[in-house]
């Protein structure tokens, strides 16, 4: 028993001396660590990067990373000096893995922050400059409100910003040299990248089109309005509609023409952007909107034209003037919208079916009116035309008398 605890206190007695050393290390480290903790708190507060970055949490953050990377690193001299060999190795080789990958990391870092400075120097001197050229005003009449985050001085500079910061990530994420996890991300932002013209034209197509939808707007309505267009639904019938709104037929064939630009457009800017598949929807639905708009000019016509030739026949002294006036109105407009169906393409088959069944109906009853109401009339015309064939076997020819015979 006193061997026992004679070996256990010889081997306490001798392990002290590792313990003391660990001690004095983590000691060491620990304080080393809050005076570089101090300093990059100090430095980080005196550069004000947490006002440039809006976010004062930061010199913190720099403080405690730089504190616990420090410590991290004292902790295998720590341990060779407790004689932990077992938990050493491990460490060792994590620390290593870390060390190596340290100057990545500060390369990485160096690049994206420099990037994001560039990044925002240049936003900041686009934005003012366009300021000063007077862009926003005409941005307020393109539609964008008044506002700082939706002027187009700051909107120009933000699309700055990022094609500068796109590439600065590029190369960002190609210095870290983690090929399995930024390599997909890298390949996504050259994708992203090798596109930016194509999106940049389609943008510029897009805008374009608003411009010339908007003045070509304003300028249809204004002629249409100078050439009194707006009085066109009241001698269509639609005279709720001309009261809704002054120049409501004017504005909204502005309104239909810029959507029609804004369209062609979009069309072309999908194009441009190599998406077959929606400019193909997009052509047709151009087309099928042609038809459907030439459909509408048509059945306007006819309605134009079946108002008038009811008022006629109103106006004139015929009997049954209202009953006649319906006839021909609805007959108009029967011709007119099979003629507007048959333009925007619906069911064509079907229009003409009923069309051609109506227009024989038509001839049935009418067929059936003049035999029917002329049933007497015809009856007395071929009893007269029957007699006169009869006329002539119908006398008796005359017998010789005796006085002739002798």
């Amino acid at each position: 028993m006193e061997n026992t605890l004679s070996n256990l206190g010889n081997s306490v007695s001798a392990y002290v001396p590792n313990i003391v050393a660990g001690l004095v290390i983590l000691v060491v480290a620990w304080l080393l660590a809050t005076l570089a903790s101090m300093i990059v708190r100090r430095l980080a507060r005196a550069s004000k990067i947490d006002e440039r970055l809006n976010e004062r949490k930061i010199p913190d953050a720099l403080g405690q990373g730089t504190f616990w990377l420090i410590m991290l690193v004292s902790l295998p001299a720590v341990l060779s000096a407790l004689g932990v060999q077992s938990a050493l190795q491990p460490i060792q080789g994590m620390l290593s893995r870390l060390l190596g990958f340290l100057p990545n990391l500060f390369g990485a870092t160096l690049i994206f922050v420099i990037g994001w400075f560039v990044a925002r120097l240049v936003r900041n001197i686009v934005t003012s400059l366009l300021k000063t050229t007077g862009i926003d005003a005409f941005g307020e009449r393109l539609g964008l409100r008044e506002s700082e985050h939706y002027q187009l001085s700051g909107f120009v500079g933000m699309i700055a910003y990022l094609l500068i910061l796109l590439p600065v990530s590029v190369a960002t994420l190609n210095a870290l040299s983690l090929d399995a996890v930024t390599g997909p991300l890298s390949a996504m932002l050259n994708t992203f990248l090798a596109a930016i013209p194509q999106i940049f034209a389609a943008a510029l197509i897009i805008g374009l089109s608003i411009v010339i939808g908007r003045v070509v707007s304003g300028l249809v309505a204004s002629v249409l309005a100078g050439v009194g267009f707006d009085s066109v639904p009241l001698k269509l019938g639609f005279g709720n509609l001309a009261s809704a709104e002054e120049g409501f037929a004017s504005k909204t064939i502005g309104r239909l023409a810029f959507v029609t630009i804004l369209f062609l457009g979009g069309m072309e800017a999908s194009r441009v952007l190599g998406f077959v598949a929606l400019t193909t929807l997009m052509s047709n639905l151009i087309v099928f909107g042609g038809h459907l708009l030439m459909g509408a000019v048509i059945f306007c016509v006819g309605l134009f034209l079946a108002n008038l030739a009811a008022s006629s026949i109103m106006a004139s002294d015929v009997e049954n003037p209202k009953l006649l006036a319906g006839i021909a109105r609805f007959a108009i407009l029967f011709v007119v919208g099979a003629m507007a169906l048959g333009q925007m393409g619906l069911a064509k088959d079907i229009v003409n079916l009923g069309f051609g069944l109506l227009l024989g109906a038509f001839a049935v009853a009418g067929a059936l009116a003049f035999g029917l109401g002329g049933r007497e009339t015809a009856g007395r015309i071929v009893a007269q035309m029957f007699s006169e064939v009869r006329a002539p076997s119908l006398v008796k020819p005359v017998e010789p008398t005796k006085r002739d015979v002798a």
